[in-house]
């Protein structure tokens, strides 16, 4: 059982290396090989996905080991040609001491087909420092009525 488990594991490190593989141009650009890209067979472009996780990686080899994604806005501009290279350009926007913010944009031929907000934060011992404690309220069986309550005389 294990066996077949580390053979499975194996298989799928080795198709998300390969799928993900990116090769580093410059700093912040990065290229994906048409080797590479998987178009779906019923598809006319790169597949989505595999462009997401490549501006995944590329957008995370610019910020430190220890930040960790927490948000990201995709934008998919044109299909992406699967015989063509793709260049990841990342844009270092920010870069503070807990978060930072990266605009990634996916190119072939010099034509934008895709674009990447991504923003990435430290862990934090207690993210909620922020908050205030929430005050003990009624339960709905102990509230009043709504006619009873708007029959309460005002005092005066």
């Amino acid at each position: 059982m294990a066996m077949a488990a580390t053979g499975t594991d194996d298989l799928e490190n080795e198709l998300v290396r390969s799928y993900l593989t990116l090769e580093d141009i410059d700093t912040n650009i990065f290229r994906a090989s048409p080797v590479n890209l998987w178009r779906p067979l019923a598809g006319r472009f790169v597949y989505g996905g595999q462009v997401i996780g490549q501006a995944l990686i590329a957008a995370c080899r610019t910020v430190k080991e220890e930040q960790h994604i927490h948000s990201l806005h995709c934008y998919f501009l044109r299909g992406g040609n699967a015989k063509k290279h793709i260049l990841y350009h990342v844009d270092r926007t920010r870069d503070g001491s807990t978060y930072s913010s990266r605009a990634i944009k996916a190119t072939q031929d010099s034509v934008p087909i895709f674009t990447m907000q991504a923003s990435f934060k430290m862990e934090e011992s207690d993210p909620y420092k922020h908050q205030y404690v929430m005050p003990v309220v009624p339960g709905p069986e102990e509230l009043v009525e709504s006619y009873d309550f708007f029959t309460i005389p005002v005092r005066k």
